[in-house]
């Protein structure tokens, strides 16, 4: 479980600031915390049964690289009319949180093993380690390296 690391990042966090620096590091660990946690935007009305399978088979298979549009197939519906409703209900794009994904599995692997990037990249289903680096560092705000970093320290 990714529990562990959240714990001890909100607890880096939450410690007053003695080092210079130090804030930005809680501004970029506060930014990963958010950027992976599922955000639901709360809703009167549930999702449709459809929707819920879509949902799920994502979460179970963690298949990042199926499109859109073969996941609409699978549920008989458009794929602008999936992407409507998933974004209504789950607050994101199918793609968006395809990616959430990948990133929350390479933030359990990272912490879970000490393997090396070019392989967490390729576990978690980026197409080559280049891009896990890019993707990495455009929605966490630091580089995979960095957070390994961080991680070390706890």
């Amino acid at each position: 479980s990714i529990q562990p690391v959240f714990d001890l990042l909100n607890a880096f966090i939450s410690e007053p600031e003695t080092v210079s620096g130090k804030q930005l590091i809680r501004e970029r660990i506060q930014l990963l915390l958010d950027t992976i946690a599922e955000v639901s935007p709360p809703q009167d009305d549930k999702p449709p049964a459809w929707l819920k399978r879509i949902k799920q088979r994502l979460m179970e298979k963690r298949d990042a690289t199926e499109s859109v549009k073969s996941l609409a197939a699978s549920a008989g519906k458009h794929p602008t009319h999936l992407t409507r409703w998933f974004k209504r209900y789950y607050g994101c794009t199918v793609t968006a949180f395809q990616q959430r994904l990948r990133l929350k599995s390479a933030v359990q692997v990272m912490y879970n093993s000490k393997k090396p990037l070019v392989e967490v990249a390729l576990e978690s289903d980026f197409y080559d380690q280049s891009h896990f680096i890019r993707e990495f560092r455009k929605k966490m705000g630091l580089s995979p390296g960095e957070y390994q970093e961080l991680v070390k320290v706890f």
